[in-house]
Order: structure tokens, then C-alpha cells, then sequence
């Protein structure tokens, strides 16, 4: 603000305040005016301006339910502006939970968004063809899977999984495993013929 007597003139060029997260609709403004009669107001107008935002991911942990952070990413979005959907990303093993997308953009660049990824179960089943021994298993995508035994099935040998090896850990999907067997030494048939 510049106080200038009635009758003068003025003439000089201000820069437009910096206001964080907004950008003025003019950088610099000139002003040259003569013979000033009256008050005289500049405006100079305000918009958002395109500013970063912190989104953070955060997976499940294994062996229990905290989280651990995975990644974590650089958004661009216009101050006071809500981050919205779609900010999730996609994890094999995973689901996204839900987010305050009506969160605003901070002016300052400060605001960080956490989304949760849980992991999901997955079921891994063994068709025995008659045998018995193995049981199913159900668990988190990613959880050892150990030893499952050997079935057993009377008369025949188990010669291994016709999928091939059982997985070290639980894979992302819906699992069978189908055993294979062979006629075993044990399976013996004696025939019996009576005469008269």
C-alpha cells in the first residue's frame, strides 16, 4: 500500500506476494498512474497451484498382523484439492484396504497418505485318489508351507505330485495338488484253483 497526495503521480512495479501452494494470475504488476483523483485498488487474483503430496504403501507382515512400509511414491494434485481414489496399487498377494480419499492437499507439500495392503488366503488342496495322510492348507500368501507328509494308499507306492513340487511357500492362488502312485510289491493276488 503506497500513499500518494491527490494531484501526483505514481509509477512503479511490485512483485505479487508469494502465497505458498497458490500462484497469482499476475507475477509482477505495473503501476503508472497521473494526476491521482482517487483511491486506485489492484487486485490480483489467487489459484491453486499444482503442488507434491506423499502417498505411502504398507504391506502386511507375514508372521503377524502389523504392517511394514513397501514404497512409497510422489503425487502432484492442486492445493486444498481431496486426493480422491485410485491411489492403491496393485500387489500380488494383496488387497488394498480403504483410504480417507477426502484427505486435502496441504499448500506445503506435507500431507502423506497411508494406504494398508492386507494378504490374502489362499487354499491349497491334495486329491489323494484314495489314499489318505495329507491334509488341506490354508494361509496367508507367502506363509511357508513345511513338509505335508507322504500320502499313503494300500497297495501302491506314492511316486510324487503329478503339478511337480509342493511350493516353498503358499504362491497367490487357489492351489491342487494331484498324487501319483504306483502298484506296490505288497499288492499281491493269489489265485486258488480246485479241481474235482
Amino acid at each position: 500500500a503506497a500513499t500518494v497526495a491527490a494531484g501526483s503521480s505514481f509509477a512503479q512495479t511490485v512483485n505479487s506476494p508469494v502465497v505458498v501452494g497458490y500462484t497469482p494470475d499476475e507475477e509482477t504488476v505495473e503501476l503508472d498512474y497521473t494526476d491521482i483523483a482517487n483511491d486506485v485498488v489492484k487486485t490480483v487474483t489467487y489459484q491453486p497451484a499444482e503442488v507434491e503430496y506423499t502417498v505411502v504403501h504398507y504391506q502386511q507382515n507375514l508372521e503377524n498382523d502389523a504392517y511394514t512400509e513397501f514404497e512409497r511414491e510422489t503425487k502432484t494434485g492442486y492445493t486444498e484439492q481431496e486426493v480422491g481414489a485410485g491411489l492403491g496399487q496393485s500387489y500380488e498377494g494383496f488387497y488394498a484396504l480403504l483410504y480417507d480419499t477426502t484427505t486435502k492437499i496441504a499448500a506445503d507439500g506435507s500431507t502423506v497418505v497411508e494406504i494398508y495392503y492386507d494378504r490374502y488366503y489362499y487354499l491349497m488342496t491334495f486329491n489323494l485318489d484314495g489314499g489318505y495322510g495329507v491334509e488341506p492348507i490354508y494361509a496367508r500368501y507367502g506363509a511357508e508351507i513345511g513338509n505335508v507328509g507322504t500320502p499313503v494308499k494300500a497297495g501302491y507306492g506314492f511316486t510324487g505330485w503329478a503339478e511337480g513340487s509342493i511350493p516353498a511357500t503358499m504362491p497367490a492362488e487357489n492351489t491342487t495338488f494331484t498324487a501319483q502312485w504306483i502298484v506296490g510289491d505288497t499288492a499281491k493276488v493269489s489265485i486258488v484253483i480246485w479241481g474235482e
